[in-house]
Formats: C-alpha cells, sequence, structure tokens
C-alpha cells in the first residue's frame, strides 16, 4: 500500500508550480497578441492541463528507482556508506605538501 502523504507531496508540488509558471504563461501571451483577455484564457487551459500534467509525471518519477539513496532504516549505516563514498572518490597522495605530516600515511 503506498503511502498517501506521497500522493499529496506530489499534488502540492503541482500546484505550487503552477503559481509560479501561470505568471509566465500569462505575460509570453500577452507579449505575443496583445490582447489580456487571450492571455487570461490561454493561461487558465494552459494551468488546469499541466496541473494534471505535472502530477501524473511526478507520480511516475515517485516509481523510478534511479538517483534514490538505497533503502536502510538504519540511518547511521546509511551516513557510513555516504562518507565511505566520499573518502572512497578522494585520491590522497602521501607525499603531498600539502597534507600535514602527522595525517600522512607511513611507507
Amino acid at each position: 500500500m503506498q503511502d498517501p502523504s506521497r500522493r499529496r507531496r506530489s499534488l502540492a508540488k503541482a500546484c505550487t508550480w503552477r503559481v509560479f509558471s501561470v505568471p509566465v504563461t500569462l505575460g509570453l501571451v500577452w507579449i505575443a497578441t496583445g490582447d489580456l483577455g487571450l492571455s487570461a484564457s490561454i493561461g487558465l487551459v494552459d494551468s488546469g492541463i499541466k496541473l494534471f500534467a505535472f502530477y501524473y509525471h511526478d507520480r511516475i518519477w515517485h516509481k523510478i528507482l534511479w538517483g534514490k539513496y538505497e533503502e536502510s532504516s538504519d540511518v547511521g549505516s546509511r551516513l557510513l556508506a555516504r562518507m565511505q563514498r566520499n573518502l572512497d572518490s578522494v585520491c590522497l597522495d602521501p607525499g603531498d605538501p600539502g597534507i600535514p605530516e602527522q595525517a600522512q600515511i607511513p611507507s
């Protein structure tokens, strides 16, 4: 069973996005046509269609695992795994003068 809060979150994201994007559509249509009534009509229709389109787009992306962190109920394990990945990505040369002498690995 899916968590209903995830659906509410998707709907909230879709609605807040439309708050930002409707003025853009209205402005562009008004600039292009010079007709404020036409731009309001197009903006409202556009907003209604794209509200549902974004909601379903977000729901699809919720099901895609790509880019999500591995599932673990242990926060410590997730943090340790992330720290290990970060350390593995750093290459330190023991002879690098930028590394303090006490931190250098003995040869």
